[in-house]
């Protein structure tokens, strides 16, 4: 998407809303784990949340998570997770 839906913060950091999907692939000894199935940049937190409910409520995933994230891609430095929301099955995230 257009970086138009993103915030400028001071230094070229910009805020991402990220809607985060997952899928379970079983592997050929029959285990089961969960995958990153595909994210979604939106305009704000609440339209991430929204397309996150709506992916698991219409069992387009297994689960989802939705968050923002201040990117500063030229230093090369990630913010945590903020205003975090998870439905369905997704997997255990850090405590760092």
């Amino acid at each position: 998407m257009s970086s138009n839906n993103n915030k400028e913060w001071v230094g070229g950091a910009k805020e991402f809303f990220v809607c985060q999907t997952f899928i379970v692939k079983t592997a050929k000894g029959g285990r089961s784990s969960l995958v990153e199935l595909e994210a979604f940049h939106l305009s704000n937190l609440e339209a991430a949340i929204r397309k996150a409910d709506r992916m698991v409520e219409n069992s387009q995933a297994v689960g989802a998570i939705a968050y923002s994230i201040i990117v500063d891609e030229d230093a090369g430095e990630y913010g945590d997770m903020q205003g975090l929301e998870t439905f369905g099955s997704t997997p255990m995230l850090d405590d760092e």
